[in-house]
């Protein structure tokens, strides 16, 4: 049977080099040495580092006191002396016997005498007001027509008919006002417009009260229309008269057409005759036949019903 490995025993070298390495660190954690007889090494340091050299202090010579500005001394000036300082300085005065002598030698101008100056503006001698014209009549301004246009045998419920260089246009001519309105509406004196008066200024003579609180939407629409450059006075006329009659009576105009139209030029064919004229109504009856609403026949029959209301028939009799 083996014998177990003997564990091997150190050697003399080893024990001498463990007992100086053991000496050593002794040697490093043990404080340093604090006799009071000799210091240690990082006092000497200290002590070269920190030492300083003697100097005689009475042989550093003194430096002389520092010196101030000198300080000027204020003049204060009374309160006269600021209020004379701040007076302009007025050239001297004329000497008494040049002023009492010759008062117009003193003057800045003398060449120039207060008697002498007139104004730049001459004043007229008078000034005439002018006077406020009075009134030459009492009666209300009439339609501007010449009564020797209207036939002899024209019945007196047809109005006058239109010039003859334009016998389907309107019958109103131009300045058109003033205008007595044939409705119950307002009279018209003047217009207005930059441009002067024009045909649907006679639209004012039409009363608004039946279009109650809504006047104001009949007005901006119409306003909005006669702002368009491309369509003649005389078919904004027809079609403001339409509008103003379709907002009134849709109804009665959906349940016959024919008949709505009918209604339509009764009621304002008076207007239609002095503002717009036959063509512009038979241009209106056009858009309604294109929209369906007529025919052709209905369009003959609505252009007859209106040449018998204003006499067309008697025009060249």
């Amino acid at each position: 049977m083996d014998e177990p490995n003997e564990v091997p025993r150190p050697s003399v070298s080893d024990e001498a080099e463990a007992s100086a390495v053991a000496a050593l660190l002794e040697e490093v954690a043990s404080p340093p040495s604090t006799t009071p007889g000799t210091p240690s090494a990082a006092q000497a340091l200290d002590e070269t580092q920190l030492s300083v050299p003697y100097v005689n202090v009475s042989s550093v010579p003194l430096l002389p006191p520092p010196t101030s500005p000198p300080v000027e001394q204020l003049i204060v000036l009374p309160p006269s002396a600021h209020l004379r300082s701040s007076q302009p300085q007025l050239p001297p005065p004329s000497s008494p016997a040049t002023s009492l002598s010759d008062p117009v030698a003193a003057h800045p101008d003398a060449s120039a005498s207060p008697h002498e100056i007139k104004p730049k503006t001459p004043l007229p001698a008078t000034i005439y007001l002018p006077e406020k014209p009075s009134p030459t009549s009492t009666q209300p301004p009439q339609a501007a027509c010449p009564p020797s246009s209207r036939p002899a045998n024209l019945p007196a419920r047809c109005p006058t008919p239109p010039p003859k260089e334009n016998p389907l246009g309107p019958a109103a001519r131009y300045p058109y006002l003033p205008y007595v309105s044939e409705y119950g509406g307002p009279t018209m004196f003047y217009s207005c417009r930059p441009g002067g008066p024009r045909l649907y200024d006679l639209l004012g003579t039409l009363p608004m009260e039946p279009f109650g609180l809504m006047a104001w939407y009949i007005l901006d629409i119409e306003e909005e229309m006669f702002d368009e450059d491309h369509i003649a006075d005389e078919l904004k006329v027809v079609l403001a008269l339409w509008g103003r009659w379709i907002f009134l009576h849709r109804m009665e105009f959906l349940a016959d057409y024919y008949r709505g139209v009918i209604m339509f030029v009764d009621e304002y064919w008076r207007m239609i005759h002095r503002a717009a004229g036959w063509d512009a109504l038979r241009w209106h009856l056009v858009i309604l036949k294109a929209s369906k609403f007529l025919t052709f026949i209905d369009i003959a029959k609505v252009l007859k019903h209106y040449e018998y209301l204003i006499g067309m028939e008697y025009w060249e009799k």
